[in-house]
């Protein structure tokens, strides 16, 4: 297409305003372009740039560009995103002012939003192709509670009636035949109504996500045996591969485990097992004798002990028996390769699955006859509606798809609908953010449009910049999750990790680096012998409230994405997310909220019906319908709705006999049983919403008997309960009966309900939300939780649908409990249990890429007798695997000072304490560089220590490579690692081809800082130079012991501890040298600042080692040259301990001076408060 002038200003302004990968993906002319974008990538930005590109290169107008997001949140902010970006261009280009200012205006008109609002929004606008009434809605909740109770009741009753009353011919017959089957009766005997119900209604949800009908599951029970023979032909290929390599593994001649056994002379019974194993599998086992050699594998190591077992688990890095039981698990896919399936099972199956596709039909026809859609009846029609009316479909020349990793079959399908006249497709997503398989997501659907896409019919884009984090945290991530993913994705998706970079080439980079918060830490809580989980998990959070007050209190730095620069940390930066509500949510409530008074909001719960309010409401609608029981009459009078208080009630209990309280009521507070009874009338005439709406009218005189922190939630759980009151009299009636045992009974099952969201982001409190919750958001605070968790498929009830296996049984109706599962269930569990894995390695990485500058890592380790150990398949398990010299935490975290709000005020105002007289006042630690700074000058000493402020000197200069503390530490770990007296550094520093691999070796936190640009290279030269320079010489000549890295700990008598770690320390005749390493030029160093730090660490020795004589000095790395300090003298070091006495007292309190003489040279004078003024 020739470029017209507007089009080249746009393009370049386009290159301007993005980074290359999102440019290439804008502009991208294939018919398909997929875009894998990572976290913090851009994607949103660039979905909404790439609207604007097809615009204004005239590829589509606003109407023929079919934008499809997740959510109706996204969409809104999408079509906000366009439009204030058109804005913004026409301000930019102003020849084109018109162009943009119009299309800006015409954003209404464009079709952005989810793919069930398109779908409504197709049936409204071509439905008269289908036989849908256009007048049509979506089902009501109360109408879908009571369709599935009375097909449960119909099913208690054996009421093949009910079930034929409304359906086909053909189904009626298909129902008589069921109800006449004596298998289908011994399922339902033996697992209940409602569990066969429930099967039912899980089936539809997941086989209608997967775009399938009642027929299609018919269907699948009828041709149940040849489905059963795809699914393990399906497995077979994966598993006999793993076999062959366990096969390679132990019994490979030379280089089997086997084979290099040191203790297999031996008589012990292993002995004989191996030796058999050997004998027996020598020659490579063909496929079909592949499961027996699996199961005499299994035989072969079980019980395993002794010398031997321990030389087979050194070579397997797990204990055998660890080993084994994971191949236990695949003894399903033995039985199913070398026995087949039970024929007896798979016909209870088959009824089970019959019996789920009648009910979806009758679903089906419930809905019909209401004139009511599901979210999937939506696609469905509006598919047919496309079909129908295929000009529909062709005004659309472009279709962009946001987060297409949530995408199902069923929408899948509808897009390629639209898609049908040649449309370019653009879609968006992670695959290594696919968390809603609950949702019935597929992400293999992404994954093969990926491989289409790479492989020649389309333009596959990563973006793998992440805007969102800091550089460490990115480094960090990239790391365990390289290690979590070595092997791909998942089993049926072996695409590679692909790892995050940061963007070094902006202009802010450097200065984002430098916010004071911990850009990376854990918290793994060591459990105490005998100790319940509920304790090691409150102490836990303990040390979190700890350190986020600390954080708070201390002015810690965070980065501020809208302004570009750092400013103290806040309650609304802070985040706390965990991997389920119910288990954490009352947790941290105790803790951040009782006791250390921190301001906290748990979003998104799901136990509405388990709040007091709403079984308060409840009870009270429950009453009004049956007011001759007591129950709810004393439940309702129990709760602040009533104006009475406990005590009351509690006397009214005990003066009333069982039986006259209801008239003992009514007798002591006739005004309120005259209320009630006006209540009545009004529930019955004008429906149970107008009772719970005069509620909310009177609201002050009740809600004060809440928290203040929880009166906002109440009242808008009390709202959400006459919208969920009106909406049953919308769709059922205004029946008082029938309300209050809709509600009853959902409080009954404790059914999941989300809870109204009343927060406001711009409220500074911490937020509390499951990951799931998190998705899509950002903080620059954020602690992960409950990493010891396990991904479990748990059970799933005792019936279960499978979408490999159709559907499950826990047993075999009439057979007794063998304590082994049916084949077609334990299959169905491992396919789950898989699944579900891969999934939770998803979610770990969703929380990881939640952070910004700060991620903390809490998780628990039980105390066992063998140690610590993590349980399998648990976050927790991925993040030691990566980094095994993680240590839990046995302390006890400090408490808070003073206890909760009230006792701290109720101690101030009735008692008063004496204070410590000032002498005894000091600080009982000090380490080197803290002494160095406060003698320096105190006032940077209070800027650094009390507020937070960075060195200027430790931070990064105009390159990484140039220097900086993380620089410092990693140059300090190779100089502890490298035996510069027996081993050249040529031996020990690694050639540049290598510089990937000896990452690895790396602690965890230094790797990003290895990384970088030159910084390997400088390291290089500097220890070079250190080498060949007069230190090593020396040691070399006299061949010296030498310590490095040599911590202490000196107690001054009634003072304080010094503390602190010398470089290089070691002895000569009668005396100790001392050597410090230093990488900041000499020329940046502030007079004596150093020199303060050598002083003290000559202090500390003289303490503990009493020796008569020191030599200090540095050796300058950058420089390769060594500095001497002269000797001191006894005078010296009198002054020196005066000195840090000095300190400990005046750091404590003050006063912090400035040292007026040394401010032009001051590494604070750019920030300093006190020069300013």
């Amino acid at each position: 297409m020739k470029m017209t002038k507007m089009n080249s200003a746009f393009t370049q302004l386009l290159k301007e305003r993005t980074q290359p990968g999102q440019f290439k993906a804008i502009t991208a002319d294939a018919p398909l372009v997929a875009v894998s974008a990572g976290a913090g990538t851009g994607k949103t930005w660039t979905l909404a740039w790439r609207f604007i590109w097809i615009l204004v290169t005239g590829r589509a107008d606003t109407n023929e560009i079919l934008t499809l997001t997740f959510t109706e949140k996204a969409a809104l902010e999408m079509a906000e995103r366009i439009k204030n970006l058109l804005l913004q261009l026409a301000m930019e280009l102003p020849s084109q002012k018109v162009f943009f200012q119009k299309a800006a205006d015409r954003i209404d008109e464009g079709y952005i939003s989810t793919i069930h609002s398109f779908s409504m929004r197709v049936l409204k606008e071509c439905g008269l192709a289908t036989e849908l009434d256009p007048e049509s809605g979506t089902i009501a909740p109360p109408q879908e509670s009571l369709f599935w109770k009375e097909a449960e009741e119909a099913l208690d009753r054996w009421d093949g009636n009910w079930f034929a009353k409304s359906s086909s011919h053909l189904w009626a017959q298909r129902i008589a035949k069921l109800f006449s089957d004596p298998l289908f009766m011994d399922s339902v005997n033996t697992f209940g109504p409602n569990a066969t119900v429930e099967l039912a209604k899980s089936s539809l949800a997941l086989f209608a996500s997967q775009g399938q009908t009642p027929k299609d599951l018919w269907q699948w029970g009828s041709d149940l045996f040849s489905r059963d023979q795809d699914a393990v032909d399906t497995a077979r290929l994966t598993l006999f591969r793993r076999w062959e390599d366990e096969w390679h593994r132990f019994l490979q001649p030379e280089s089997g485990i086997f084979y290099n056994l040191n203790e297999l002379g031996g008589t012990g019974k292993l002995c004989g097992n191996v030796r058999n194993l050997i004998t027996r599998w020598q020659q490579q086992p063909s496929k079909e004798n592949l499961p027996h050699f699996i199961q005499s594998l299994i035989e072969g190591l079980k019980g395993a002990s002794g010398k031997l077992a321990n030389e087979i688990a050194f070579h397997l890095k797990e204990p055998v028996s660890q080993y084994r039981n994971r191949l236990i698990k695949e003894e399903p896919w033995i039985t199913v390769f070398t026995q087949g399936f039970d024929e007896k099972e798979q016909a209870y199956r088959s009824c089970l699955l019959g019996f789920s596709a009648i009910l979806w039909q009758l679903w089906d026809e419930f809905r019909r006859r209401k004139n009511r859609l599901s979210f999937d009846d939506m696609i469905r029609y509006a598919m047919e509606a496309l079909e129908h009316s295929p000009s529909y479909a062709e005004r659309f020349k472009e279709i962009l798809v946001d987060e297409f990793q949530d995408t199902n079959p069923l929408q899948d399908r509808l897009i390629q609908a639209v898609r049908s006249h040649s449309q370019r497709l653009f879609i968006v997503g992670d695959l290594k953010q696919s968390i809603y398989r609950f949702r019935h997501a597929d992400l293999s659907l992404f994954g093969s449009y990926i491989k289409k896409a790479k492989y020649g019919h389309g333009d596959y884009i990563l973006l793998d910049t992440s805007f969102r984090s800091k550089e460490i945290l990115v480094h960090e991530v990239n790391d365990l999750f390289s290690s979590v993913w070595k092997d791909g994705l998942g089993q049926e998706l072996p695409l590679p990790f692909e790892s995050l970079e940061v963007p070094h080439y902006l202009s802010t980079h450097e200065l984002r680096q430098q916010c004071t918060v911990d850009p990376f830490l854990t918290y793994l809580e060591g459990g105490k012998e005998g100790e319940k989980i509920r304790e090691a998990r409150l102490r836990q959070i303990r040390r979190l409230a700890l350190l986020f007050s600390q954080y708070y209190e201390e002015k810690r730095t965070v980065w501020d994405k809208q302004k570009e620069c750092l400013r103290p940390v806040q309650w609304k930066d802070m985040a706390i997310l965990v991997p389920s509500r119910t288990s954490w949510f009352p947790l941290l409530e105790k803790i951040f909220f009782e006791e250390f008074q921190l301001p906290i909001y748990f979003e998104g719960s799901t136990s509405y019906f388990s709040r007091s309010e709403i079984q308060d409401l409840i009870a009270l609608l429950n009453f009004l319908d049956d007011p001759g029981k007591e129950l709810y009459l004393m439940s309702f009078l129990s709760s602040p709705l009533s104006s009475l208080s406990l005590e009351e009630v509690r006397d009214l209990a005990l003066d009333a006999p069982k039986g006259y309280r209801l008239q003992a009521f009514q007798e002591k507070w006739p005004h309120l049983a005259r209320q009630i009874d006006d209540w009545r009338l009004m529930a019955h005439f004008l429906g149970p919403s107008a009772v719970l709406a005069s509620f909310l009218e009177k609201s002050d005189s009740f809600l004060r008997a809440f928290p203040a922190w929880k009166r906002r939630g109440v009242a808008a759980n009390m709202r959400k309960a006459i919208d969920m009151a009106r909406e049953f009299e919308e769709a059922i009636g205004t029946s008082l009966p029938g309300c209050a045992s809709y509600l009853r009974e959902a409080m009954e099952r404790q059914e999941k309900f989300a809870e109204p969201d009343v927060s406001n982001e711009k409220e500074n409190v911490i937020r509390v939300m499951t990951v799931h919750g998190s998705k899509g958001l950002e903080f620059p605070v954020l602690a992960v939780l409950g990493l010891e968790r396990t991904s479990s498929a748990g059970e799933k009830g005792s019936l279960m649908p499978s979408p490999k296996m159709g559907v499950a049984l826990s047993r075999i109706p009439g057979e007794r409990n063998s304590g082994q599962a049916p084949l077609a269930w334990s299959l169905s569990r491992l396919f789950e249990e898989q699944e579900e894995y891969e999934e939770w390695q998803r979610l770990f990485y969703v929380a990881c890429t939640r952070a910004r500058d700060s991620l903390i890592l809490c998780g628990h380790l039980p105390w066992r007798r063998d140690g610590y150990s993590p349980g399998d398949r648990s976050w927790l398990k991925m993040l030691l695997s990566w980094n095994p010299e993680l240590l839990p935490l046995t302390d006890e975290p400090a408490a808070k000072a003073g206890g909760p709000k009230e006792e701290r005020e109720r101690s101030h105002k009735y008692s008063s304490v004496p204070l410590p007289s000032s002498e005894h006042q000091y600080l009982a630690r000090i380490s080197a560089t803290s002494f160095a700074l406060f003698q320096y000058c105190p006032y940077a000493y209070r800027m650094k220590h009390r507020q937070g402020h960075e060195l200027v000197w430790e931070q990064p200069g105009e390159y990484p490579s140039e220097g900086g503390a993380d620089v410092g530490s990693l140059v300090h770990y190779l100089l502890s690692q490298w035996d510069f007296a027996s081993k050249p550094l040529e031996s020990f520093f690694p050639e540049e081809e290598n510089w990937d691999t000896f990452t690895e070796t790396l602690p965890g936190k230094l790797r990003a800082v290895w990384k970088r640009p030159r910084v390997p290279s400088h390291i290089y030269s500097w220890l070079l130079t250190f080498q060949q320079g007069a230190i090593v010489g020396r040691i070399l000549k006299n061949n010296l012991t030498v310590k490095k890295e040599v911590p202490f700990r000196a107690d001054l008598v009634n003072g304080p501890t010094m503390v602190g770690a010398i470089d290089l320390l070691w002895h000569e005749n009668d005396m100790l040298f001392i050597r410090d390493f230093k990488i900041t030029t000499i020329s940046q160093v502030p007079e004596n600042l150093y020199r303060d730090q050598l002083a003290f660490y000559a202090l500390a020795m003289k303490k503990t080692l009493s020796v008569p004589r020191i030599s200090l000095g540095f050796w300058h790395l950058r420089e390769g040259t060594e500095e001497l300090l002269s000797s001191l003298e006894r005078e010296d070091w009198d002054q020196i301990e005066g000195e840090v006495r000095k300190m400990a007292r005046q750091a404590l309190s003050g006063p912090f001076k400035p040292v007026k003489g040394r401010c032009s040279f001051c590494p604070f004078k750019g920030e300093c408060t006190w020069l300013h003024a």
